[in-house]
């Protein structure tokens, strides 16, 4: 383009419409700048001179210049009317609506249109105003007059676009935060209430002094008394201090504090002196032994490749001594081939075994492999502990199983004594629940168990199973250990099947005459009836439901199925007395399970009390009957089946089948083959 001479359309016949870009602008008051004059830089659109002349063409722009155009930022294409068209009073007030353009500040800078100057050039005039001037004062109006109205300004468009009107909340819009000055001082006071609060409680419960008499309240013994300060103490944190009472009571009621009793066979103390070697007898080896067995490199070379094993198989005997020197090495050795060719050694040995391999050794034997003095003493009392949470860490149980399989395998050449000395070891050992927690453990137990049964004389058993009960019932009260006993013996043989019948009779009834004979010989259905109505069957607040449930168990295990060697069930009469009592037995079951209640998920044992009274309630009714139950008769509310009346179509059947019959018998006699 050429230079470019700023002027306004002077076409008469120029819509208003088209020169007022916005009509929804408010109109805004004309205010004349004042502005000094500079140079030649003028425009036709810097408003008349206050003389009221009309205004002489100005000359065009050097071309050095930008031109008017170039500042306004106006389109070219909606030209103005000219300087000389436009009212000389551009001090009036504006009107409302549709007005003709009468003032250069009725419109935007953004609205105004700059022509080439090669249109008009003789309509600029060196009397008007500077164009950037003019434009700075009117943005300063424009802004002055959106703020007033509420309006943020905003950077005009190159490109003017149709305005939309938009309905604006008259509600002032707030920043909102997460937290303020009062939330977090709110929440500091709060914190430093509830830690003072929890002060007082754990404060309360330490004053508890059995030296001291203090005047301590009923409230505050009762919260001494609480073990489990720790969780009291986070729930009634932020509480009154006569609010713990309560709460302690609510939690003491639920299960929450509950912890489970153990008991342990072997030694839980980390720091427990290991037991020492026991030297190798030189001096009792006789000479047809010193060659292999006096060098210690010879020794263990002669043992581990089964030469000693061999001599001793062959009649070649062993010295006192070297038998119970391989027993204690057996018990510590942590080689795998040289201890079990200790005990396949001594196993060959089997006129030692029963001479010395004593009640008391056996204890000894035990002890050595990290047993308890309490553990390994029969008749001594089983009192459990609170549960610890990693009693034997890092424990081998390698040469326990070693032993406890030798005592099975050597268990026809052991005394009568010595066998029950190891019966009642195993089944104590069993109550410590290291026995279910490892299954290479349990099995070896129960095999070892199996294995003593089995190879008791015949005349020997009764007083056997006597003496295996009497000192586990007496050293053993509670129903879940016990019942850990009876789980221990399995019921695959029918000694083993007698034997754990005998113990659980005896821990269900609480009476020792139930070892005395053979089960099926004691079995009374109406005394387990009775038993069911004693007070350790009675539910109440102060029920333990983990003992209502092994004493159920028992129960399951003690009734077996029901049969006695005096029932003839070939008798109606006591065929059907006896089934009648079976479902008095299930029924009395179900009622322990009634009175339990609904228990919620806060009190796990009493669900499980209700899981367990229901099988076996369930168990008793269907599989001890002699007969299955009869289906019940039809009510009166319940539609009998209508009886189909087939007669029409069985006829019809018949009918077909015998002309299809005739067809084929027809066919076949016209084509012979």
């Amino acid at each position: 383009m050429g230079q470019a001479k700023s002027s306004v359309s002077t076409d008469p016949d120029q819509p208003i419409s088209s020169v007022v870009s916005n009509p929804y602008d408010p109109p805004k008051p004309s205010v004349k700048p004042s502005a000094p004059n500079q140079g030649g830089y003028t425009s036709s659109l810097s408003p008349p001179p206050t003389s009221g002349k009309s205004l002489d063409p100005v000359s065009p722009p050097p071309a050095s210049e930008p031109s008017s155009s170039t500042l306004s930022g106006s389109s070219t294409s909606d030209p103005s009317p000219p300087a000389s068209k436009q009212s000389p009073s551009l001090g009036l007030p504006p009107q409302k609506g549709n007005v003709p353009f009468c003032s250069v500040s009725s419109n935007t800078s953004s609205d105004r249109v700059i022509q080439n100057s090669d249109d008009e050039g003789e309509d600029s005039d060196s009397s008007l105003e500077d164009l950037s001037a003019l434009l700075a004062a009117k943005s300063s109006e424009v802004r002055a007059k959106q703020a007033m109205n509420g309006i943020t300004p905003s950077t005009p468009s190159k490109h003017p676009a149709s305005t939309v009107n938009f309905h604006i909340s008259p509600l002032p819009v707030l920043s909102r935060y997460k937290f303020d000055l009062k939330s977090l001082v709110s929440r500091a006071e709060d914190h430093e209430a509830i830690e003072a609060s929890s002060k007082r409680v754990k404060a309360m419960m330490a004053s508890k002094d059995e030296d001291e008499d203090t005047d301590m309240s009923d409230h505050a013994a009762e919260l001494a008394k609480f073990p489990h300060s720790a969780l009291l103490g986070s729930v009634v944190a932020g509480r009154e201090d006569l609010e713990a009472y309560k709460v302690t009571r609510a939690i003491m009621r639920t299960e929450a504090t509950a912890t489970e009793k153990r008991w342990y066979f072997f030694d839980t103390k980390s720091n427990t002196p290991k037991p020492q070697r026991t030297p190798f007898p030189t001096k009792a080896v006789p000479e047809n032994w010193k060659r292999e067995l006096v060098d210690p490199k010879t020794r263990y070379q002669t043992f581990v490749s089964g030469f000693a094993e061999n001599l001793v198989s062959l009649g070649m005997k062993l010295p006192d001594e070297l038998f119970l020197w391989m027993l204690d090495e057996a018990c510590l050795e942590t080689s795998d081939p040289l201890r079990t060719s200790y005990l396949g050694t001594m196993r060959e040995s089997t006129e030692q075994i029963q001479r010395l391999l004593s009640p008391d050794l056996v204890r000894k034997v035990f002890q050595r492999l990290g047993g308890s003095s309490a553990g390994t003493e029969i008749a001594q009392k089983i009192v459990p502990v609170s549960k610890l949470s990693d009693p034997y860490s890092n424990r081998d149980w390698a040469k326990l199983l070693s032993i406890i399989n030798f005592f099975g395998q050597v268990s026809r050449s052991l005394q009568q004594i010595s066998r029950t000395a190891i019966m009642c070891s195993l089944l104590r050992m069993s109550v410590d629940q290291v026995v279910y927690e490892n299954v290479d453990l349990l099995d070896s137990v129960q095999g070892t168990v199996s294995r003593l049964c089995k190879h008791t004389p015949e005349e020997d058993w009764k007083t056997f199973c006597q003496e295996v009960c009497k000192p586990l019932f007496e050293c053993i009260e509670q129903p879940t250990l016990r019942l850990k006993i009876v789980d221990s013996i399995s019921s695959i043989t029918p000694r083993t099947h007698d034997l754990r019948r005998r113990l659980a009779m005896c821990f269900y009834f609480d009476n020792i005459s139930y070892s005395k004979d053979h089960s099926h010989s004691k079995m009374d259905l109406d005394a387990f009836i009775r038993r069911l109505d004693d007070p350790d069957f009675h539910t109440n607040s102060q029920t333990d439901y983990r003992e209502l449930t092994a004493l159920i168990l028992l129960l399951d295990i003690a009734v077996d199925d029901g049969r006695s060697m005096n029932l003839d069930l070939s008798d109606p009469v006591v065929e059907k007395k006896f089934d009648e009592d079976i479902e008095d037995f299930g029924a009395t079951i179900k009622d322990i399970m009634r009175s339990i209640g609904n228990p919620g998920a806060a009190f796990i044992s009493r669900i499980e009390a209700k899981e367990v009274l229901e099988l076996v309630s369930q168990r008793v009714s269907d599989t001890l009957r002699s007969k299955p139950k009869p289906k019940p008769k039809q009510t009166w509310f319940e539609k009998e089946k209508p009886v189909e009346n087939l007669e029409p179509e069985r006829r019809g059947m018949q009918s077909f089948l015998s002309r299809m019959k005739e067809i084929g018998s027809g066919s076949n006699t016209q084509n012979p083959k």
